[in-house]
């Protein structure tokens, strides 16, 4: 459902014309292995990715609006201040907030220099933690990072 929404709001925030490259992946293999081979660390590849930031993998959605990659990074929660404030400033990072049960930030759209689309989100694990002063305490943080692939 999450993931629903992050491509719904990618959509919203960033209008409708992703990145230039395939536009037909779920239907054409040579499209969709090209899509493939660009599913991997994309903060890294975007010269953007915190130094805390631990790279867990890349899925892609062919069959999703957009044709996403979704890649996700583990972080530490003595990191999470450090990588909140690197990505607030490489990628326009809405400042996480308090919510229910965990500390969260409203996906946000940002653009690579060749004009690729983005949506960019951090959530904490579930915690009792109110205070940022004590994010130490919190185990792990994860962002997620969505490219799209195909127009909308």
């Amino acid at each position: 459902m999450r993931a629903g929404l992050l491509t719904i709001a990618a959509a919203t925030l960033l209008g409708c014309s992703p990145r230039p490259g395939p536009t037909t992946a779920a239907s054409d293999g040579a499209a969709a292995s090209q899509v493939a081979a660009t599913c991997g660390d994309i903060l890294s590849r975007l010269g953007r990715k915190p130094e805390a930031a631990r790279f867990t993998g890349c899925q892609s959605f062919p069959d999703r609006q957009g044709a996403p990659l979704r890649a996700t990074y583990d972080v530490a929660g003595r990191d999470a201040v450090a990588v909140e404030g690197d990505l607030i400033r490489t990628t326009g990072l809405i400042p996480l907030k308090r919510s229910c049960c965990q500390w969260d930030s409203a996906p946000t759209g940002f653009t690579d220099n060749e004009g690729g689309q983005y949506t960019i989100a951090m959530v904490s694990d579930e915690t009792d933690v109110t205070r940022r002063a004590d994010w130490n305490r919190i185990a792990r943080f994860r962002v997620t990072v969505e490219m799209l692939t195909d127009e909308i």
